[in-house]
């Protein structure tokens, strides 16, 4: 059975094209928990690091793809350049992985992080990393995609149409 398979619809991948408005302007983005998605279909010749245990192998990824946790990746790629970091559909728990998520978003020009608002547990990891980085915040937007005809009979997870991001810089 299929997972998510509603985040590959249009109205879910609205949130990485607001995601590339943010980050476009940066020579690298790393792109953390994209699972099939990611923002490179937004961002054309920007350097994209994908980063997702359960990354799924298609033509939409980026050159750059690491198909494991994020607290198991060298990040010494960014050498010190400027890069952005995008966390749509945020589900890190604590531990570390959210280590090394506040350890690159302490570092991060610009962190675009998303989650549903009705799954506490992902809503509380983007207001830790909020509250913990030292980023002025550029955007909050709430997000409903409720009535966008989403019943995909192979999904195994419902929706979570709720959704809200934050832009730090």
């Amino acid at each position: 059975m299929n997972r998510w398979e509603y985040l590959s619809t249009l109205p879910y991948k609205l949130r990485y094209l607001i995601a590339a408005h943010y980050v476009k302007h940066l020579p690298v983005v790393i792109d953390v928990g994209g699972y099939k998605n990611t923002v490179a279909e937004f961002l054309g010749a920007v350097e994209v690091h994908a980063i997702d245990p359960l990354l799924e192998v298609s033509s939409l990824l980026p050159t750059y793809s690491y198909r494991q946790e994020i607290k198991d990746v060298d990040f010494g790629f960014i050498a010190g350049r400027p890069f952005g970091l995008v966390v749509l559909g945020f589900d890190i728990a604590a531990g570390p992985n959210m280590d090394k998520t506040i350890w690159l978003a302490q570092r991060a020009s610009t962190i675009v992080l998303e989650a549903a608002t009705k799954h506490p547990p992902s809503l509380a990891g983007v207001v830790f990393v909020q509250n913990t980085v030292q980023k002025r915040k550029v955007l909050e937007l709430d997000m409903d995609f409720s009535g966008n005809h989403l019943d995909i009979p192979t999904d195994s997870f419902p929706p979570f149409p709720h959704r809200r991001m934050v832009v730090l810089q």
